[in-house]
């Protein structure tokens, strides 16, 4: 069996900026769901992880968006696995809007945590079974840039409408609150976006976003209590 799923969604409003653009959160959100309901056909989803006690987390996310995806519309959202690399799952995405075209690709680094000790584990024993769709979407994830002068800062109250099942931030979120950093201008669009995520934020915890933007890409780094919970970059088209 190739290791490939894919899944049909209804774009609601939602899922779009005030200027009818897909929101990135609503792309982050619908690869997010797909790989959770791939998973669990695979025997890897989030109950079966903790009856073995891991859950997934997500180390860093890149997405590229190509094409318009129009609101009311309906999109096909396909993912499939890499082969395991050492203690990372590399899962690929793919987003095809209602006139066939690639509208948005895209990669997300899993790693599995201890649900005890919350430290990474190996995981020796979670692995795929099946064979590998040999489609590539980005060679290589680079970690981000830490060597950025940030101009400015911007405090957010991690609210209990931001937290996933681990009880933590949800990754998608992030990107709502980098969106109310830049409150982009209606010509301003997002063309690719990344982030690395490297400390869990909890209920109630300030996230302190030090941001500033270069040319056509914002900087970001998100600190809790003085340590790096996240760093972002998003690029705009020129």
């Amino acid at each position: 069996m190739e290791l490939i799923y894919e899944a049909n969604y209804r774009m609601r409003t939602n899922d779009f900026t005030c200027h009818d653009l897909i929101s990135p959160t609503s792309i982050l959100d619908s690869f997010q769901d797909v790989a959770g309901n791939h998973a669990s056909i695979l025997g890897m989803g989030f109950n079966d992880m903790v009856k073995k006690g891991y859950y997934w987390v997500v180390s860093r996310e890149k997405v590229s968006i190509l094409n318009t995806i129009e609101p009311g519309s309906t999109i096909k959202v396909i993912t499939w696995p890499e082969k395991k690399k050492g203690a990372s799952f590399t899962r690929n995405y793919k987003i095809i809007n209602d006139r066939n075209e690639v509208a948005v690709v895209g990669s997300s680094i899993w790693c599995v945590i201890n649900t005890t000790t919350r430290r990474l584990e190996r995981a020796r024993d979670v692995d795929y079974e099946g064979e590998i769709h040999d489609e590539v979407i980005y060679d290589k994830i680079n970690k981000l840039d830490e060597n950025i002068n940030y101009q400015n800062e911007y405090g957010y109250l991690i609210k209990f409408s931001d937290l996933d099942h681990n009880k933590h931030m949800n990754n998608s979120k992030y990107m709502d609150v980098f969106l109310d950093i830049m409150n982009l201008k209606e010509n301003e669009k997002i063309v690719d976006f990344q982030l690395d995520f490297v400390h869990e934020g909890k209920l109630d915890e300030i996230l302190k976003v030090k941001y500033t933007k270069i040319d056509n890409k914002y900087y970001f780094a998100g600190f809790i209590n003085d340590i790096l919970a996240i760093r972002s970059e998003v690029t705009l088209s020129e």
